[in-house]
């Protein structure tokens, strides 16, 4: 169920970051209601995912105070921070550096051919779970 439900509001909200540029935090909000509840009854959410959700989040924050004029917006950092309760520790790693070589080659395309300040980022890290996954199924 929580695979389920994950795919389906990533897909929201992939959709939502394309038109409008933005990750609805209600949507957000139940995505990551839907990681903790599912998560905790499928036995998916490992002591070592809370503990990478807090690193990450503490890196997240460290980010965006050193870096006021950061390109990543709050959407992005949010379904991060999600992903990391979804994913099991060692897919998100490989996820890591999927997302990387991904979002750099969409960075580049957005900025340098379509010449635009901003690039959608969650279809990116979507797409950069689903790769992941199935990489390492």
């Amino acid at each position: 169920m929580v695979d389920i439900s994950f795919y389906i509001f990533s897909l929201l909200l992939s959709c939502f970051d394309i038109k409008e540029r933005k990750g609805p935090n209600t949507i957000m909000g139940t995505l990551f209601l839907f990681v903790i509840v599912f998560g905790f009854l499928e036995n998916r959410i490992s002591l070592l995912s809370i503990i990478f959700f807090f690193i990450m989040f503490v890196f997240f924050c460290l980010v965006l105070l050193l870096n006021k004029n950061s390109i990543i917006g709050g959407a992005d950092i949010k379904y991060f921070l999600i992903i990391t309760l979804y994913l099991q520790p060692l897919v998100f790693a490989y996820l890591l550096i999927i997302s990387g070589v991904i979002q750099s080659i969409v960075l580049i395309y957005f900025k340098k051919i379509k010449k635009r300040k901003t690039s959608p980022m969650i279809p990116t890290i979507f797409f950069s779970v689903l790769l992941s996954q199935i990489l390492l199924r």
